[in-house]
């Protein structure tokens, strides 16, 4: 994690300047005095393009720059990092999001994206981020398509390599470990050695109860050491090891309707801002403790 984070300082430094670090400082400080959040990961858009078989598509909506330019323009301080990222859903199928990346590198210190790859273009890969984090679910054709009911593994290499190409931001890649892909290990790594990717992670796949895509409890890589889960008697699933910290803590996010909420698997009783306003920004400080205390409508299925 600390390689990562101090690959990702050196390469905004590289393309923002070396007055960058200086101005992390500052916004960082002015963060801290007034004990806001560091980070926003804003989903540009409910729809994807991976088009896998096992996913129950929601209402298409994308947001609008102006919906992501309201919120920044009330905030005290703007945050330091911002994610596009999807929740079932992936920037690349936002039809602003060029728009979207120019509100956010007007505002944030660093910008970076967090795709699955599918429906990459020239275009898209020449936009301004700073670090494209890229997740794969398997690491060979086979599971891949076992993941995702389709056979789109080649599309996404393709669309890393366009990125990599142009060589100017940093190129992440994970692959999350579903019960398809938890002997995958080995082919990643020889997969991101040929594309020339040099960090890499894996990860478990996380237990989505709603059903609505992949993170179904017949997917978990139940068994493997990395399976933060168990199925119980009952047929449900629950955390088979004592949870670390939230790993949303410090960040917040804004859904494709411009609401504000503590995280992405954040919804109804949680708390949530509908409005932009200053004091939308403020009364958000409050949600850092429910976070920690692991009492949101989500935290018992995250590890």
């Amino acid at each position: 994690m600390l390689t990562r984070t101090l690959a990702a300082a050196l390469s905004a430094t590289a393309v923002h300047g070396p007055l960058w670090p200086l101005r992390l400082a500052v916004r960082l400080a002015r963060l801290g005095i007034r004990r806001m959040q560091r980070g926003l990961v804003v989903e540009p858009s409910t729809k994807c393009l991976a088009g896998c078989a096992c996913c129950i598509p929601s209402e298409p909506r994308d947001l609008a720059p102006g919906e992501l330019a309201a919120w920044l323009d009330c905030a005290p301080v703007n945050p330091v990092t911002l994610n596009l990222a999807g929740k079932h859903s992936d920037p690349l199928a936002s039809g602003s999001l060029g728009g979207i990346t120019a509100v956010a590198r007007r505002r944030a210190l660093s910008v970076s994206i967090s795709t699955n790859g599918a429906g990459m273009t020239p275009e898209t890969a020449a936009l301004p981020f700073d670090r494209w984090i890229f997740g794969l679910p398997g690491a060979t054709r086979s599971s891949y398509a076992a993941v995702r009911g389709i056979d789109g593994l080649d599309g996404v290499i393709e669309g890393m390599r366009m990125v990599l190409s142009s060589g100017r931001a940093m190129v992440e890649s994970v692959l999350t470990v579903w019960k398809p892909s938890a002997g995958d290990r080995e082919a990643f790594e020889s997969l991101m050695d040929s594309l020339g990717v040099v960090y890499r992670r894996a990860v478990p796949g996380i237990f989505d109860p709603s059903g609505n895509d992949v993170g179904r409890a017949e997917m978990l890589a139940i068994g493997d050491p990395s399976c933060p889960y168990r199925l119980d008697p009952d047929g449900g699933v629950s955390l088979s090891r004592e949870p670390g910290p939230c790993p949303a803590l410090g960040y917040l996010f804004l859904d494709a309707s411009a609401v504000l909420r503590p995280c992405p698997f954040c919804d109804r009783p949680d708390p949530s801002a509908a409005v932009p306003s200053r004091n939308a920004w403020l009364e958000a400080r409050s949600w850092e403790a429910p976070k920690r205390a692991r009492n949101l409508s989500h935290c018992r299925w995250c590890p």
